[in-house]
């Protein structure tokens, strides 16, 4: 069985996280990197977008799960991104890493790191 890796790096996301005040009132900058893994493999012999999970499909549905949850924690935010992930396509797994620059003043970033395994249909 041929399984699909694909996803994106660096996605910028402006939104409300956090659980302090001055953090729920400005949006602030997350850093999204995200891979999913699926047996569909007919892209790579169709070469037709239609054959494939669109990367711009999927960082389009993680923004907006990141701008419309206004959550308190990146861990949270995480699993909702996943779960919003596996309701819409067929994936075997989900990997995404969230990093929020502006966190700690004294590191580049802080983050959350999540995989999610999925029951494929047969």
């Amino acid at each position: 069985m041929t399984r699909l890796r694909l996803g994106f790096e660096d996605l910028q996301v402006y939104c409300i996280i956090g659980v302090w005040e001055h953090e729920r009132q400005t949006p602030q900058q997350l850093l999204i990197d995200c891979a999913v893994t699926t047996s569909n493999a007919d892209a790579a012999r169709s070469d037709r977008l239609q054959d494939t999970l669109c990367y711009a499909e999927l960082a389009k549905l993680i923004t907006a799960c990141a701008m419309e949850g206004r959550f308190q924690l990146l861990e949270t935010l995480a699993d909702a991104a996943c779960c919003a992930v596996r309701q819409r396509w067929s994936i075997e797994h989900i990997w995404i890493k969230i990093r929020k620059p502006a966190a700690l003043p004294e590191a580049a970033a802080c983050w959350v790191e999540m995989e999610q395994s999925c029951q494929v249909a047969s």
